[in-house]
């Protein structure tokens, strides 16, 4: 994955190319770890990308990817706290890849891609569009209220 990286109130939020973690870089201070290193794999093991800043409840809302199981990634959008005082929480999951995600700009809802195997983006993804609750926790709906709407190119169109 591609590095990360946001800005928030003069602090830097980025995804180190090395072990894949989520930093913190205030102003004049040296970077910070705000997510955990993976216990038992390899440093690079969960990687972190395309974050958006969730400013009410103190968090990045991220594309996360964990290797370290076996088989396929497991991909979600997670929750990570800007200070690194709490483990990731995992907000959306299901498919397969999952990109994207942005806040409304009144914070209470939040849009994403995701898309499932054979599927390539371009072929077949999900917009999705979730109401976010006081606790954070991420309700998914979509137009058409529970239908995600399907995105894709007609066959024959891409070559």
């Amino acid at each position: 994955m591609e590095a990360a990286r946001s800005l928030s109130d003069g602090v830097i939020y980025f995804s180190n190319n090395i072990d894949q973690r989520l930093y913190r870089q205030d102003a004049g201070r040296a970077p910070s770890p705000i997510t955990p290193a993976p216990a038992g794999a390899a440093a690079n093991a969960v990687r972190y990308a395309d974050g958006v800043i969730d400013r009410r409840r103190g968090r990045l809302v991220c594309v996360s990817e964990d290797h370290t199981g076996a088989g396929e990634a497991i991909t979600t959008l997670a929750g990570v706290d800007l200070a690194g005082a709490a483990a990731p929480e995992v907000l959306v999951s299901g498919n397969d890849f999952y990109s994207t995600p942005r806040l409304s700009p009144d914070g209470n809802r939040i849009s994403w891609l995701s898309w499932r195997h054979p599927n390539m983006p371009w072929v077949a993804t999900e917009a999705w569009v979730g109401d976010i609750l006081p606790d954070g926790t991420i309700v998914k709906s979509a137009p058409g209220r529970g239908r995600a709407r399907r995105v894709g190119v007609p066959a024959g169109v891409v070559s």
